[in-house]
């Protein structure tokens, strides 16, 4: 986002210790002295967690991944994902800047929503096995850090990419990217049993092939069906799960407490309904219609909270910020006992006392 999000000094300090090859010795004094301490490992990996969630930064992002996954052996680890699990053994063996900041956001979506976490063959998109993807058009070519799939095609569900399937011999269990053959152009898979009378040309192809077939998708770039074996390995990016809406923040951050405090402050003001995917900088994709007030918790009881107008949070034309809106969202959590910062132009920074005590 626009906003800067601030770290803690300590924080700050961690990710110039860990993206710093002049202070190795440093950082092994430092990590030797907290996992002496279980407890103390358990709050510093929790602590720089949360610091993921709150950091967009790549070069801080990366920092925090190499810092996590040196505190990942010492800590409580029951309850962890497989994915999340994986994410820290990976973050562990690279020095990639970009893949380690996108393994670093992946963990941090899990974090918050570790019902997220996908199940299979993972395979990490990193500065070697990018090179797979080279002919795949650029809109969908995976980037750095992302975790990818192999699966039955029996197994792929609606709204997975397809990447691309293995050559023939080769199954789930033994295969590698370099086994699969990637589609220049991924498609979004809506499987459906197999129907020799289609008649299309892919659907032609697979009439003499034995057991059972599955068709992925009826609509390809190819203009054709794309019907596979039901045990050959598919390669995709599984599919975001689809969050109800909420009135005043985005799904991820809905169940968060200062979320919560901050809406209650808000009741009766116009609140904007958005996904996790709006940018309402403009950049990218986002909803006219999201109006109203919109929360963004910061951690330890500071929100920014936005006014959208027709998805926005500035005028499009000149980037100007709603600043009559704004100054009554500002009023609203001076009586209600917040501190507001008085320097924050495109947002309203509040803080709860109580939280942040």
């Amino acid at each position: 986002m626009v906003e800067a999000r601030t770290e803690s000094e300590g924080e700050r300090q961690h990710m110039q210790v860990w993206t710093n090859t002049n202070s190795d010795d440093r950082a092994a004094a430092e990590l030797a002295e907290i996992v002496a301490e279980p407890d103390k490992a358990n709050r510093r990996f929790r602590d720089a967690m949360d610091s993921v969630t709150r950091t967009n930064n790549t070069a801080s992002l990366a920092g925090l991944a190499r810092w996590t996954s040196s505190l990942w052996p010492h800590v409580d680890q029951t309850g962890a994902p497989e994915e999340f699990r994986r994410l820290m053994t990976w973050a562990a063996g690279t020095t990639h800047l970009a893949t380690l900041a996108g393994i670093a956001r992946r963990a941090g979506h899990l974090w918050d929503h570790p019902e997220d976490a996908v199940e299979g063959r993972l395979f990490l998109v990193d500065a070697e096995t990018r090179a797979v993807f080279a002919d795949v058009v650029p809109a969908a070519r995976p980037s750095f850090g992302e975790v990818l799939v192999l699966v039955r095609a029996d197994e792929v569900r609606p709204g997975d990419t397809v990447l691309g399937a293995t050559r023939e011999g080769v199954s789930v269990a033994s295969a590698t990217l370099r086994d699969v053959i990637t589609h220049p152009d991924p498609y979004t898979a809506d499987p459906r049993p197999y129907d020799p009378a289609c008649g299309c040309a892919g659907c032609a192809q697979a009439e003499s092939w034995p057991g059972p077939v599955i068709t992925l998708a009826t609509e390809t770039p190819w203009d054709a069906c794309d019907p596979l074996p039901a045990a050959a390995p598919v390669l995709i990016r599984a599919a975001r799960r689809v969050r109800s809406a909420p009135a005043g923040s985005a799904p991820r951050d809905a169940a968060h407490p200062d979320t919560a405090a901050a809406l209650a402050v808000l009741a009766g003001t116009p609140l904007a309904t958005v996904t996790d995917e709006h940018d309402f900088t403009g950049f990218d994709d986002y909803d006219k219609t999201a109006h109203g007030a919109l929360v963004e918790p910061r951690g330890y009881g500071r929100v920014a909270v936005y006014w959208l107008v027709e998805g926005l949070y500035v005028t499009p034309e000149d980037r100007e910020p709603h600043r009559a809106e704004l100054r009554i969202l500002a009023d609203k959590f001076r009586a209600a006992g917040w501190e507001v910062e008085p320097t924050s132009v495109r947002c309203v920074f509040a803080w709860r006392r109580s939280a942040s005590a």
